[in-house]
């Protein structure tokens, strides 16, 4: 990615990178860095931090505010801040579709939601990395309308994950695992398979990993325990 837009980027995103090559790994989709030769690291292994340090920080943020509400209450709301759709609806708004660097075919239609989406993470985890807590925490704060704003809309759909948290943590453990992926690069299915302890298993799919596990976490609601 050229110098004109990195700066372009950084301007919009409200932080300047000391390490540039974060912010272009952060921007690089699997799908272009696949084609290159040589092969350049691409996000999503910034995208895997960038989800743990965005619901830490939205966590602490709704904790402070919401001295009255009980824990399934802010798991939920927690859900609904940090879902695929919202954090979307966010990255559109900063425009970062046009920033993202897809592969051949990713790049002959609309960028999808999730690549979207899992940007967004990837460049809160960037900013993490180069800047630490504070520097990612500001970031954040600055989106924080959007994210309520497109948050409580998102929170009018079901999640799946957050009801099988509610209904199965305190007694057994919920693991989620990939088990397969499917297709091209730019257009893959997902295998998930989400475990309950050791009585319940069941696979689900989608067109992105957290789709896979939401229709996991969906047919698992579907049976009974026992």
């Amino acid at each position: 990615m050229n110098k004109k837009k990195l700066n372009d980027i950084e301007k919009i995103l409200g932080y300047s990178f000391t390490d540039k090559s974060l912010l272009t790994t952060a921007l690089t989709h699997s799908s272009y860095a696949n084609e290159q030769t040589p092969k350049v690291p691409h996000n999503q292994r910034l995208e895997f931090l960038g989800d743990a340090v965005l619901e830490l920080i939205i966590s602490e943020h709704i904790y402070k505010k919401n001295p009255g509400m009980h824990e399934g209450e802010l798991t939920k709301l927690r859900a609904a801040l940090v879902c695929e759709d919202t954090l979307y609806k966010v990255a559109s708004d900063l425009c970062i579709n046009e920033y993202i660097l897809l592969g051949a075919g990713e790049s002959q239609r609309e960028v999808r939601m999730s690549i979207m989406a899992d940007c967004f993470e990837s460049i809160v985890a960037a900013i993490f990395l180069d800047g630490g807590y504070k520097a990612a925490k500001n970031f954040i704060n600055r989106n924080l309308e959007k994210i309520f704003k497109y948050g409580s809309a998102s929170g009018q759909k079901i999640n799946y994950k957050t009801e099988l948290q509610e209904k199965y943590a305190r007694t057994h453990s919920i693991v989620y695992t990939i088990t397969d992926v499917e297709g091209p690069e730019h257009d893959c299915v997902y295998t998930a398979r989400a475990e309950v302890g050791d009585k319940l298993v069941a696979y689900g799919t989608g067109r992105s990993k957290k789709e896979a596990e939401q229709d996991a976490a969906r047919r698992i609601l579907e049976m009974d325990l026992g």
